[in-house]
């Protein structure tokens, strides 16, 4: 009778999280049993000091997360400290960090809604040449359309030299730039960027018929070998880390609302990474992939240099930049929380 008890009393702890969460909390997919948090026969005593008896962080998944907090896949935390010790099952149900939390990434002039931020611990690695994915392939419709006015996709950026004389990266035009209110919008928020696409390119298809041209092409954003590094995070409750059975998400309701981060989010990772929280050795015990050294695809497009190039960090390089959509490079996901 009692494990019946306790095994109730987490189901009901997991749907409560799943309720509370900010982001899009997606279905239940094919309702796949939870992984069981540690339990102990004396509460007074645990095996593990970071695992209470009902979650398997030291957080409950309704308390607020914050930066570098490890998230997992019952909606609890626990903060990483470079000594912190994580179970078998912890790790097991580890799913993503926060890197992130502010208002400073809201693509519109909203200044006062926080987003906050988690990237996930699997990554599609280019190693050599030929792995990673690429942004969208060269039969791709959007391979030759960048953001146009009302959806955008670009995020225009400069470099600026702060109080401590270090160089950093601002999102968003100069203040004495001469570009067009539109030209200076800079997406800074990818969540709907997939969706974004597929209006430009409807966009594109009513100017090309409204003057008489013929159409050659259509709306493809529904085609997953088209778009490979957004499939990869839109279907990210697919990936599996390592050797394991299953992906870690399976069954949570943190199966949906995963995507491809913009420039401006992607630069955020870097920046927690160097200022804060050491991402790759949060990865690294959770048993997740790592960033080091490498380049990633963001969904962000550059509409200056070339309409057919999206931009690009590398982190070993600490390198903003764009390149061809065609080539493949590493890609990694991140969600709301």
């Amino acid at each position: 009778m009692k494990k019946f008890l306790i095994t109730g009393l987490v189901a009901m702890l997991i749907f409560a999280s799943c309720s509370t969460s900010t982001g899009d909390n997606g279905s239940s997919g094919d309702n796949e049993k939870q992984a069981t948090p540690t339990e102990t026969t004396n509460t007074t005593e645990t095996t593990n000091p970071t695992v209470n008896a009902s979650y398997f962080g030291t957080k409950a998944p309704d308390e607020t997360k914050e930066v570098g907090d490890i998230v997992f896949n019952d909606g609890s935390a626990t903060p990483y400290t470079p000594d912190l010790v994580l179970t078998a099952e912890q790790k097991a149900a580890a799913i993503a960090v926060i890197f992130y939390k502010g208002s400073d990434l809201n693509s519109d002039d909203n200044d006062t809604t926080v987003r906050t931020l988690g990237v996930g611990f699997k990554h599609q690695k280019k190693l050599v040449y030929g792995d990673g994915l690429k942004w969208c392939t060269d039969k791709a419709t959007a391979y030759y359309l960048h953001s146009n006015e009302g959806i955008p996709l670009d995020c225009l950026w400069h470099e600026e030299y702060d109080d401590t004389g270090s160089l950093k990266i601002i999102f968003g035009a100069k203040e004495n730039t001469r570009l067009s209110e539109n030209e200076k919008f800079c997406d800074k928020n990818g969540s709907d960027n997939i969706e974004q696409l597929n209006a430009l390119i409807e966009q594109a298809k009513a100017m090309y018929e409204q003057n008489g041209l013929a159409v050659d092409f259509s709306n493809d954003t529904t085609e997953e070998s088209k778009y490979p590094a957004f499939y990869f995070c839109k279907n990210y409750k697919n990936q599996k880390i390592g050797s394991e059975a299953k992906s870690r998400l399976a069954g949570t309701c943190f199966e949906d609302g995963w995507y491809l981060p913009s420039i401006a989010e992607l630069y955020h990772i870097y920046l927690c990474m160097h200022d804060s929280v050491d991402i790759d050795e949060v990865s690294k015990l959770c048993g997740g992939n790592q960033f080091y050294t490498g380049s990633y695809w963001s969904s962000s497009t550059d509409a200056i240099l070339s309409d057919s190039d999206a931009y690009f960090f590398d982190f070993g390089q600490v390198k903003l930049d764009s390149r061809d959509k065609n080539y493949n490079d590493s890609v990694c996901a991140i969600r709301e929380f």
